[in-house]
């Protein structure tokens, strides 16, 4: 792969990552991760260090996250160096859990900063 990815390729490798969080298997984005990677998720008292600890974060969550659909609005990339940056407002549509407001859903829009995501080229693949 060349040092600039063309945009659509990271955008397509987001979206199947997050079509199979959206059906409840994590382990996507676990696959993308460098062994040594560092992830900042404001729920955690500390950063998360290595795919290990990522791997511990998500398996109490397996199997239980539901997305109806989600929704890139104005998906952009941009390179700089070994980097990319992702950044879109992301709205993620689903249901509610079972027992509490069935037949109800939710919708949750992230945007800003915090529903970007960073990918750093290691040898020759992002």
């Amino acid at each position: 792969m060349s040092a600039t990815v063309p945009a659509t390729d990271i955008i397509a490798v987001e979206r199947a990552a997050l079509d199979r969080w959206g059906a409840g298997d994590p382990s996507a984005y676990l696959a993308l991760f460098e062994p040594d990677v560092t992830y900042f998720d404001p729920f955690q008292e500390r950063r998360v260090d290595g795919v290990a600890a990522m791997a511990a974060l998500f398996a109490p969550i397996a199997g239980k996250i539901r997305v109806d659909r989600y929704d890139m609005i104005d998906a952009t990339v941009q390179h700089g160096g070994g980097l990319a940056h992702r950044a879109q407002p992301l709205v993620v549509h689903q249901a509610r859990a079972q027992g509490r407001g069935v037949g109800s859903s939710l919708t949750v829009q992230r945007s800003g900063t915090d529903s970007g995501a960073w990918l750093a080229r290691s040898s020759s693949a992002w």
